[in-house]
């Protein structure tokens, strides 16, 4: 459920997720002693993220941010484009994506694992490597990123462990807040890297 909250200073829109209503109603409750609240009901949409549910599982679609995005550039009639894309095309329009959702399946298990990878001095101008990353819950992709790091790398194992380092930060933030959702990770936390120079350094050993 979604529910909107106003006070003197700023209006806010909250989640609300349980398994258990009372709790739910208790902090609705509570949540009204204390501010304006309005109960928006069953979450449908939240931050720019149409939700939707099924026997199956929830179903989330950035439909209409995209077609905002596309209708502020003025390409919403422009041909779509197939993927994966030349690499010398640098924006290409997402009109035949738009109806495409992320799939979180009650079947699932709540495993969490992640890839990452790294190029080496591939910036044209400034010879910076990009780092990238895609963290999965069970079969959801739930976190995912391609940046350019900050600085130049002298070797592919430099860029390589920056990657690492990063995609480590947020599969253990991700851990710690599933942790705090009631959902403990079991095991170790699996990160696949296909550079065995970088492995080898993120073992736990002494190097000069």
């Amino acid at each position: 459920m979604t529910i909107f909250t106003s006070s003197n200073s700023k209006n806010d829109d909250m989640i609300i997720a349980s398994d258990d209503p009372q709790a739910i109603y208790d902090l609705q409750c509570y949540l009204g002693k204390h501010f304006e609240i309005k109960d928006l009901g069953t979450l449908s949409y939240f931050l720019g993220l149409k939700i939707s549910s099924s026997s199956n599982g929830y179903y989330f679609s950035q439909a209409k941010y995209v077609f905002d995005l596309l209708s502020r550039s003025s390409i919403t009639d422009s041909a779509t484009s197939s993927t994966p894309l030349d690499p010398t095309v640098q924006l290409t329009p997402f009109n035949g994506t738009l109806g495409h959702s992320l799939q979180f399946s009650s079947h699932s298990s709540l495993v969490l694992f992640g890839f990452f990878d790294a190029d080496w001095t591939g910036h044209p101008t400034d010879r910076r490597s990009s780092t990238s990353y895609c963290i999965y819950l069970g079969d959801a992709l739930i976190s995912w990123r391609s940046k350019k790091q900050h600085v130049v790398s002298r070797s592919s194992t430099e860029s390589e462990y920056r990657a690492l380092a990063d995609a480590t930060l947020e599969l253990i933030w991700l851990h710690w807040l599933l942790t705090v959702m009631r959902a403990p990770q079991r095991s170790p936390i699996i990160l696949h890297c296909d550079n065995c120079s970088a492995i080898q350094i993120a073992h736990d050993v002494f190097h000069e």
